[in-house]
């Protein structure tokens, strides 16, 4: 069987040749970038996932990921920011662009199955694009 996107889980080596980077200007890295995004833009909660969205100006989606102490140990919090980074390079494809997102995993969020979460994401998408529509 070749490799895909679709049947290769999102541990697995053999992906390497499928990724589609998650370069650094894809990324919010400062405070200000953060606390921007807190400030103008809208919340919501879906399942185990907390998402904060505001509008940009640069034509493409920034990600970054909030997970607090309270989350779990460093282990727990770690493999919760790889999971989330990887959900959105595989849909990042799904998403309007032009938004700022910070995502915040819950608890729970370690217990779900791979194709929870990306339910999850993909109704947080749905959620966008009708929200660009209006």
């Amino acid at each position: 069987m070749i490799a895909t996107e679709e049947n290769t889980p999102p541990n697995s080596r053999a992906r390497s040749r499928l990724d589609r980077g998650f370069s650094r200007s894809e990324r919010l890295v400062t405070k200000d970038a953060y606390d921007a995004v807190y400030k103008r833009g809208k919340r919501v909660r879906i399942s185990t996932l907390s998402f904060a969205y505001a509008p940009n100006d640069l034509g493409f989606n920034r990600l970054g990921i909030s997970v607090g102490k309270a989350f779990g140990n460093a282990v727990r919090r770690n493999q919760a920011k790889r999971i989330i980074r990887e959900l959105f390079r595989r849909n990042k494809n799904q998403i309007p662009q032009g938004y700022d997102i910070v995502a915040s995993p819950q608890r729970g969020f370690l217990d779900l199955e791979w194709q929870e979460l990306e339910k999850t994401y993909l109704t947080f998408a749905s959620l966008l694009k009708g929200e660009k529509g209006s």
